[in-house]
């Protein structure tokens, strides 16, 4: 991850990161759309969930724009993405018995 920040300018960071955080609201989006017409008991920790992955991405932009660290970026990117992982494997799997609700 440092090794793209460093390799690239600013702006192309920036509009790596803008991107990300595009895919990941639309993602965020559809999911809770699921909650609402699923019987999907954990919705509201998973909003939470949501909120605080769209607050680290935020984060991860301002420190960006602020420094050009690569190093510090590079390292907060690859923890976000561990944070994304985790999520998808401790979280978005449980609502995986919910899903023939919304078919």
């Amino acid at each position: 991850m440092a090794g793209f920040v460093d390799s690239h300018d600013n702006a192309s960071v920036l509009s790596a990161i803008d991107r990300l955080l595009l895919l990941l609201e639309r993602h965020f989006q559809d999911e809770e759309r699921f909650f609402a017409v699923t019987s999907y008991p954990h919705a509201p920790a998973h909003k939470i969930e949501h909120r605080v992955l769209r607050h680290m991405a935020r984060h991860i932009r301002g420190a960006v724009e602020l420094s050009r660290d690569g190093s510090f970026v590079g390292l907060s990117l690859r923890h976000f993405v561990q944070a994304m992982v985790e999520h998808i494997i401790e979280i978005d799997l449980g609502y995986r018995p919910y899903l023939h609700e919304a078919e």
